[in-house]
């Protein structure tokens, strides 16, 4: 980020390597054989994992740096139990597992990087619009995010733990759109409230857009969205053409199209290749639903 002026401005960097550093400064000091078996003993045990094991876990070091990647596999079982201790503030049973002054301090977020959305010690915390998309966890909710769409989700307003997982070993990802409606829909069915707009469109509020309303309401005035923590600018141009950006910078451009009443675009296949979605507007809000009835992105108008 770029900061001119009198403006004041700070950046937050999310770097693996510095976990990697944390981990041998852990081996050094704890007097423990690794991090793996000090997490058996420590908390696996105390807590009654039954799938977890040390001894199918090791190491792995990369030729530009002395500090290994320590990654866990985890069943979705014992994944729950540990999402579990932090909701009881680390008490199981009558063993106080993790002090709970730890607890409140580690799942609290200490670095800002979004409207609601923010970073605790190796916790991401956030809800509503800094959450998940599509869903409001509700205040205090804090998760540990893996690869490729693993999670532990903590919502102590709901006194909830959902555990997300996703057959990464097939190459299978799950990104957070589709697991905050999810979400949703498990809150939905709970009959929890103040869990946001329904992200399916038979529940929405709207006028569905055609082929003839749909080129004006794109060219209306740019759309704005939130990403995580960045604030993403989608315009499109009367010969078709759509760019979005970010802090300035344009991420993508490409054409969009119209197939009957919805309206495709390509990204390439990095970014999904080719999509088509159905349009809903209710006031300023343009949301793009897939074409299977779920919300894929929501937009509001930037008024110039």
């Amino acid at each position: 980020m770029t900061c001119t002026g009198k403006q004041s401005c700070s950046c937050w960097y999310y770097n693996n390597w510095d976990f990697n550093a944390l981990g041998t400064i852990f081996d050094q000091l704890s007097g423990e054989k690794n991090i793996y078996a000090a997490f058996d003993k420590r908390i696996a045990d105390r807590i009654g994992m039954e799938d977890y094991n040390p001894a199918e876990l090791h190491y792995s070091y990369e030729p530009y740096s002395r500090h290994p990647y320590y990654g866990f596999r985890m069943s979705t079982r014992d994944a729950a139990r540990f999402g579990l201790l932090f909701l009881r503030n680390g008490r199981w049973g009558e063993q106080q597992v993790v002090p709970a002054d730890w607890v409140g301090e580690s799942t609290t977020s200490h670095s800002a990087i979004g409207p609601q959305s923010g970073y605790g010690y190796l916790w991401w915390t956030g809800e509503g619009a800094g959450g998940f998309p599509n869903v409001d966890e509700g205040p205090g909710t804090y998760w540990a995010s893996g690869w490729g769409g693993h999670n532990i989700i903590v919502m102590p307003s709901r006194n909830l733990v959902v555990v997300h997982r996703v057959d990464t070993d097939a190459g299978h990802m799950v990104d957070d759109v589709k697991i905050g409606t999810l979400l949703w829909m498990i809150l939905d069915a709970a009959g929890e409230t103040g869990i946001g707009d329904p992200p399916l469109l038979e529940r929405a509020v709207g006028t569905r857009l055609t082929a003839d309303t749909l080129p004006q309401a794109l060219q209306a005035c740019p759309l704005r969205t939130t990403q995580g923590s960045t604030e993403i600018s989608v315009t499109f141009g009367p010969s078709q053409t759509v760019s979005a950006s970010a802090y300035g910078a344009v991420l993508v451009e490409t054409r969009w199209w119209l197939d009957g009443d919805n309206y495709c675009h390509d990204l390439g296949p990095e970014s999904g290749g080719r999509q088509c979605f159905q349009v809903l507007q209710n006031g300023d809000q343009l949301t793009f639903f897939d074409l299977d009835g779920y919300v894929s992105m929501r937009f509001d108008c930037a008024q110039q």
